[in-house]
C-alpha cells in the first residue's frame, strides 16, 4: 500500500538523517518563538528537508539559506494563512450547524480548513519543485495535488494530528524533532505525488527510493 510504504521510508529517511533534523529542529523552535520568523523558519526547515531529500549532502546552511531567501514570500503565506484561519474559525464559530442551510455551512468551512491545511503541507516541496517559483503557482499545484491524492492527502494529515497529539504528551518531543517529522512528511509527500504524476527531476538523487 502506497502510504504505508511511504510512512515507511520517511521513518528510515529520518533515521538515516537524524542528526541534522534535530539540529534544525532546534533551530526551527527557536526561530518559531519569535513569531515574526516562524512562517520563514518553517520554509527554513522545509528547504533542508527538500534538499536533505534530492541532494547527497545537506547542512544547517541550507536552512539558512531557505530562511533568508524565502523570508519574504514565506511572511507573505504566513499572514494568508492567519487570514484564512480567523475567517473559517469565526464562521464556524457563527454559524450554529442547525438545519440544512447550517450544517451545510459548517462542512464548508470545515473542508476549507481542511483544503488550506494540505495546500500548506505541500507548499514548499512543490515551490522549490517550480522552474520559476511562484507562491500562487505553488498553491495551484498544491491543489490539483489535494485532488490528485485526496487518501493519500488525508492519511498524511492524520498522521500529522498523531505526532501533535504525541508531543503534547512528550513535550521533549518539541524540541528533538517534531518540526522536522512534520516537514519531512509534507516534502516528501509533495515528491512522492510529484513522482506519482510522472513529474521526476533526473537529478534528484532520492533517498526515499535509495533507504
Amino acid at each position: 500500500m502506497r502510504i504505508l510504504r511511504f510512512f515507511w521510508q520517511s521513518a528510515k529517511h529520518l533515521n538515516y538523517r537524524g542528526y541534522i533534523y534535530v539540529w534544525a529542529n532546534l533551530l526551527w523552535i527557536a526561530l518559531t518563538v519569535l513569531f515574526i520568523t516562524a512562517p520563514a523558519a518553517w520554509a527554513g526547515l522545509s528547504i533542508l528537508v527538500h534538499r536533505s531529500f534530492t541532494r547527497r549532502q545537506v547542512t544547517l546552511d541550507d536552512f539558512w539559506e531557505g530562511f533568508k531567501q524565502h523570508f519574504w514570500i514565506a511572511t507573505l503565506n504566513g499572514f494568508i494563512t492567519l487570514v484564512v484561519l480567523v475567517i473559517n474559525i469565526t464562521n464556524l464559530l457563527a454559524h450554529k450547524p442547525v438545519g440544512i442551510v447550517g450544517n451545510l455551512m459548517t462542512i464548508l468551512w470545515l473542508v476549507a480548513l481542511l483544503l488550506w491545511c494540505g495546500i500548506q503541507l505541500y507548499l514548499w516541496g512543490i515551490y522549490e519543485e517550480l522552474k520559476v517559483p511562484s507562491l500562487w503557482l505553488a498553491y495551484r499545484n498544491a491543489f490539483v495535488m489535494i485532488l490528485r491524492n485526496p487518501i493519500f492527502t488525508v492519511s498524511i494529515l492524520v498522521m500529522i494530528m498523531l505526532i501533535l497529539i504525541l508531543s503534547f504528551v512528550l513535550p521533549p518531543l518539541w524540541i528533538l524533532l517534531t518540526g522536522s517529522m512534520l516537514s519531512i512528511l509534507g516534502t516528501g509527500g509533495a515528491l512522492d505525488c510529484l513522482r506519482q504524476a510522472g513529474f521526476t527531476n533526473p537529478e534528484h538523487h532520492i533517498l526515499m527510493e535509495q533507504k
